[in-house]
């Protein structure tokens, strides 16, 4: 599902977190596209990003009401198609991309809040883009610098969780369309 990075105002740290998330996981910055202004330019966008093969992409800076069919359709395929721009040729590729969304009181349509997961952050500041005094002060450098001792940490938490039988809460209810994911994260 689309994990979105939702905050009261700009200059939280949706973007930074979203960035680390992609340097955690991949080694490198994630793709990023800004809110397409129609279905269309969403399709293109995403079978652009898929051909260069990024495995996290963010849509960042969301400013008005998301509804794209197309976003909705790529977040739960396994295999997107779509015709190659310029060309009267398709193709077939296989999706296993992270999404992610940044924007300030984000605002859904159609059926794409049950694609979602929401993640939302406050500074609790007028201004946060002026906080200082972080343990951090340049985290995305931080990370990369880091990044071995941060994953060796997960790959524990993930070896605890299988060496306990992969344990999950049996009265949960699933996030249809997205079972799997559900049961390891609801288990992690």
């Amino acid at each position: 599902p689309l994990a979105l990075i939702d905050k009261p105002q700009m200059g939280t740290g949706a973007a930074l977190l979203s960035e680390v998330i992609s340097i955690i996981a991949t080694g490198r910055a994630a793709g990023i596209m800004s809110q397409p202004e129609n279905d269309e330019e969403c399709r293109k966008r995403i079978t652009a990003l898929l051909l260069e093969g990024r495995s996290v992409i963010v849509m960042d800076n969301i400013e008005k009401k998301i509804w794209l069919p197309s976003l909705a359709a790529a977040i739960t395929s396994e295999i997107w198609t779509d015709r190659i721009l310029g060309k009267s040729q398709t193709a077939s590729l296989p999706h296993k991309t992270s999404w992610m969304g940044t924007g300030n009181n984000i605002s859904l349509g159609g059926d794409l809040g049950r694609r979602c997961y929401w993640i939302r952050i406050n500074a609790k500041n007028a201004r946060p883009w002026l906080r200082t005094g972080f343990t951090h002060p340049n985290l995305k450098l931080w990370v990369r610098e880091n990044r071995g001792r941060i994953l060796a940490a997960v790959l524990v938490l993930v070896k605890a969780w299988i060496n306990k039988g992969k344990p999950t809460n049996k009265d949960e209810v699933w996030l249809g369309s997205f079972e799997e994911w559900h049961r390891t994260i609801l288990g992690l």
